[in-house]
């Protein structure tokens, strides 16, 4: 998926029909599928006008729509909401979504905003990271709300929220909580990726907050994986977060500042971190640690 074409002879593919092409306009929902959304659905019951109306104000956009239908549920005047949309504008979308929120009971927007920072939405991490034990019955409000997410397994445990609608809540967030009380937020979450392994996500969560040092900690674990499957670019950002010395402290992210230095034919400066690496691991004590590193080198 990609916002441009891509650099490929995409002519040439068409005309030997050798590539499907999905625009922007064949995703836009007609205004037969806008009523099949918004009557047989979420059961509004407009009339076709209305529906049409909509669906030009909206520009026939899945999510836009959604939010919209649910905006207009018990709603007296549908037919002035919907005339005051005005197409194209370009807050519509994230209007539209507060109009959604603020009919949400206080709880769940309160659930919905600090769960926004999250990737992935698993009942015990939100619980974690709201520090509260219902979860399971918030993320369950969610889903009978009808609101955008999407179930990522069979067992409906994990989900995700609609990229738009997660970004939207995250502004929310920041305009009604402290830079202190975000953080925290990330910081648990961080804390439980790695405690259940999901380590890129732990520094993800890390770097966020700018939380280097935490982030070092989880990059020197993850570093090794990361390098077998070849994530050259991945490894290398990561290490970029860091400062001089950070890396300095850990001799193994040295090794693994090197690795990557190499892979990019830069071989004079990881020569000499592999040097200052050899250098480092030899000033430690005879430790199991340090027998581990040296294998490594």
């Amino acid at each position: 998926a990609t916002e441009q074409d891509p650099l490929l002879p995409v002519e040439r593919l068409r005309v030997r029909e050798q590539i499907l092409e999905i625009r922007e306009d064949d995703l836009r929902f007609t205004a037969d599928e806008a009523a099949q959304l918004l009557n047989k659905q979420l059961n509004l019951n407009l009339d076709q006008a209305l529906i049409d109306t909509l669906t030009a104000r909206t520009k026939g956009m899945a999510l836009e729509l959604l939010m919209a239908g649910l905006a207009l549920h018990g709603r007296a005047d549908k037919a002035g909401l919907i005339e005051s949309m005005v197409a194209g504008h370009h807050d519509l979308l994230a209007d539209l979504i507060d109009a959604v929120i603020e009919r949400q009971p206080e709880e769940l927007q309160a659930f919905l905003q600090q769960t926004s920072i999250l990737d992935l939405l698993y009942a015990p991490l939100c619980d974690v990271v709201v520090r509260g034990e219902n979860s399971d019955d918030m993320l369950r409000e969610v889903q009978q709300a009808q609101l955008p997410v999407h179930v990522l397994d069979d067992t409906n445990e994990w989900l995700s929220y609609h990229p738009a609608f997660a970004a939207r809540l995250r502004e929310q967030l920041g305009e009604g909580r402290s830079q202190a009380d975000i953080d925290g937020l990330h910081r648990r979450a961080s804390a439980w990726h790695a405690e259940h392994g999901s380590l890129t996500l732990a520094i993800r969560h890390a770097l966020i907050i700018g939380n280097t040092g935490m982030a070092a900690d989880f990059i020197e674990e993850a570093a090794r994986h990361v390098m077998l499957q070849g994530q050259v670019e991945t490894l290398t950002r990561w290490l970029d977060t860091l400062t001089p010395a950070q890396i300095e402290l850990r001799p193994r992210l040295r090794i693994y500042r090197a690795w990557t230095l190499f892979v990019r034919d830069r071989i004079g400066e990881a020569e000499e971190t592999l040097y200052e690496a050899r250098a480092a691991i030899g000033s430690l004590t005879r430790s199991p640690a340090r027998t581990r590193l040296r294998e490594e080198l």
